[in-house]
C-alpha cells in the first residue's frame, strides 16, 4: 500500500517453470486492464471485482509474460466490463508486454482470429464468448467476439473466422 503498486510474480511461482519450458503457452484472461477506477480513493479498491466488474492492474500483463504466457484468449463474460475503452486498454497492455491475444479487437478492421507460428507449426486461434456481463453499444460491438446466446448469424461468423484462419495458413 505504501507504493500503490502491484506485483503478481508470486501468483505464478508454481507454474512458471512449466510455462517457460514450453514452446508456447496459451491461456484465458478473465478480466480487463482498464486502469484504476477513479470512483475509489484507495488503490486496492480501484482494481478487483467491485460490482462483479473484473479489472486487473496493468502490472499483470508484464507478470504473465515473465511467467511464460504467450497468448491470451480475451473473449469472456467480463470483456465488456469497462466498455470499449477497457477492451482497447487491455489489448494495449498485452501488446506492450509481448503477449498475443484473440477474441477482442481495437478496431472493426482487425482480424477476428490470431495466427501464431510455433516451431514449424502454424496455429490459428479463434475465440468467442456466449454472453457478456456488460454489453457494448452496437457501434462498439466489433470489440468482442460474442455468440449472443448462440445466435445463428454469430455462429456463422465464427465458422467464417475459422475458414479465414484456415485460408491464412
Amino acid at each position: 500500500s505504501a507504493t500503490e503498486s502491484f506485483d503478481f510474480t508470486n501468483s505464478f511461482k508454481y507454474i512458471t517453470r512449466y510455462l517457460k519450458a514450453s514452446n508456447f503457452a496459451a491461456g484465458d484472461f478473465e478480466a480487463v486492464m482498464a486502469g484504476p477506477d477513479e470512483n475509489y480513493e484507495d488503490v486496492f479498491d480501484q482494481y478487483g471485482t467491485a460490482g462483479f466488474l473484473y479489472n486487473a492492474p496493468e502490472a499483470a500483463a508484464a507478470n504473465m509474460k515473465a511467467a511464460g504466457i504467450s497468448l491470451l484468449q480475451t473473449a469472456n463474460e467480463h470483456s465488456g466490463d469497462f466498455g470499449i475503452d477497457g477492451v482497447k486498454s487491455t489489448l494495449s497492455y498485452l501488446d506492450e508486454a509481448g503477449i498475443k491475444s484473440v477474441g477482442t479487437a481495437k478496431s472493426s478492421n482487425d482480424k477476428r482470429y490470431t495466427m501464431v507460428s510455433v516451431s514449424s507449426l502454424k496455429i490459428g486461434y479463434v475465440a468467442y464468448t456466449n454472453d457478456l456481463n456488460v454489453e457494448l453499444d452496437d457501434a462498439d460491438a466489433y470489440g468482442i467476439n460474442t455468440l449472443d446466446y448462440y445466435d445463428e448469424s454469430k455462429i456463422e461468423q465464427m465458422c467464417n473466422d475459422v475458414r479465414a484462419a484456415r485460408r491464412d495458413g
